[in-house]
């Protein structure tokens, strides 16, 4: 399951063995020598360079909508917690505060109730943000979904240049009209000479 990839440009992910002091609040209680871990099914932390946007992926692939709403209760607490008593962001918790997110990875169950779980919590902004990313069996996001994350932008690919030239022409000979031709038509009345240089402009447009 690569999520990284959609964190590339502008994110960090938070390195535990260097930084556990900062995210202790998501942490597995153990002894200080231990190697630290995240509680789950929190899988990784991604933080914006500017240190003012957090998102913590949950994994929650394996578990059926019941469960997951348990875990979405107990994750708000758990970011509540983080942004009250955490003191290694004490210069950016004034912002970072309010940009704290949850993606939570899922699986699409038969029937409408984890819809309609989906798009009640993703509407409430209560404590964090949620926002729902379904998974495939394989455990990679559905195409298409990764499109709701707020940072992300499918790559925009280049248009061959041949056709953008047309399309450039076409263009130029649509505008091409001189000032003779503009005053006629903002005239609207015409005599017959006027009436037939519009009918000639008309017909050169159309065969070009």
């Amino acid at each position: 399951m690569n999520v990284g990839k959609y964190f590339e440009k502008d994110y960090d992910i938070i390195d535990l063995d260097a930084e556990r002091e900062r995210v202790s609040a998501f942490l597995k209680e153990a002894q200080y020598d231990d190697k630290p871990s995240y509680c789950e099914p929190l899988m990784a932390i991604y933080l914006h360079k500017n240190n003012r946007e957090m998102f913590l992926v949950l994994d929650c692939t394996s578990y059926e909508t019941d469960k997951i709403k348990d875990i979405c209760i107990e994750w708000e607490n758990k970011v509540l917690g983080f942004v009250n008593f955490e003191r290694s962001f004490e210069n950016d918790m004034e912002y970072l505060k309010y940009n704290v997110s949850l993606i939570i990875l899922c699986t699409e169950e038969t029937g409408e109730e984890d819809n309609d779980f989906r798009n009640e919590t993703e509407k409430s902004i209560n404590i964090c943000k949620k926002i729902f990313l379904l998974c495939n069996n394989d455990g990679e996001i559905e195409e298409g979904d990764n499109i709701i994350l707020p940072f992300y932008f499918e790559p925009i690919y280049k248009v061959n240049d041949n056709k953008t030239e047309q399309l450039e022409r076409k263009f130029e000979k649509l505008l091409d009209i001189d000032d003779e031709i503009l005053d006629l038509i903002d005239k609207g009345d015409f005599d017959d000479i006027e009436l037939e240089k519009l009918n000639g402009w008309f017909k050169n447009y159309a065969n070009n």
